[in-house]
């Protein structure tokens, strides 16, 4: 029975962060195709709250399922404790910036490079994180 209830505690650990994936996908289509700034914003500041929720589900179920598990590391636990790390840090620079760089277009330019590379690169861990 306890082995089933880490079964479908991991399987829902890992159907809640298949979403990650999807998420950063979906910002990386609106950096690439929105073209007015105003409306790029509006459409950042609406995934907002889905990748701080997807880092929130990320962390406590981890957190649950490394307590089913007596707070055993693994190098794959720890890969995933670093990825969830990389992508709030940079989820919170990235609304840092965002904040800076509505007063002036080279700023925005800038910051929408810096937020691709961000959410490529958020995609990318999140892609290595299910190959190993």
């Amino acid at each position: 029975m306890v082995a089933e209830a880490w079964q479908d505690a991991r399987n829902f650990h890992a159907i809640l962060m298949a979403l990650g994936p999807i998420v950063f996908g979906i910002n990386l289509i609106f950096l690439g195709l929105v073209k007015n700034y105003a409306t790029l914003n509006k459409c950042l500041y609406f995934m907002m709250p889905m990748v701080f929720a997807w880092v929130a589900m990320a962390f406590f179920s981890g957190i649950f399922l490394l307590a089913m598990q007596s707070f055993v590391l693994s190098g794959k636990v720890a890969l995933m404790g670093l990825v969830v790390g990389i992508v709030m840090l940079g989820e919170i620079m990235r609304v840092y910036k965002l904040k800076l760089a509505r007063t002036k277009e080279s700023l925005m330019l800038a910051y929408i490079k810096w937020s691709k590379a961000l959410y490529g690169l958020d995609l990318l861990l999140c892609l290595l994180i299910y190959i190993f």
